[in-house]
């Protein structure tokens, strides 16, 4: 799973973003150092393009798995 989600990262949007950081914490493990990095800088540069509910999700997502940056 992790992946696939690496080898696409470059082509998430904002929700993408959100939906499999939601997914991983939901499911209670922690992504990949790689897919983690990878969705952090794909978020940086899609900052403008989440909408509130992308943002709350994503930091549902950290704070649930315990992501502090």
């Amino acid at each position: 799973m992790t992946v696939l989600a690496v080898q696409v990262q470059d082509n998430f949007k904002a929700q993408n973003i959100a939906n499999t950081l939601w997914a991983f914490a939901t499911l209670q493990i922690l992504p990949s150092g790689l897919l983690l990095a990878g969705l952090k800088m794909r978020s940086v540069v899609l900052v403008d393009t989440f909408i509130p509910l992308d943002i709350s999700s994503t930091l549902w997502a950290f704070a649930k798995m315990g992501l502090q940056r």
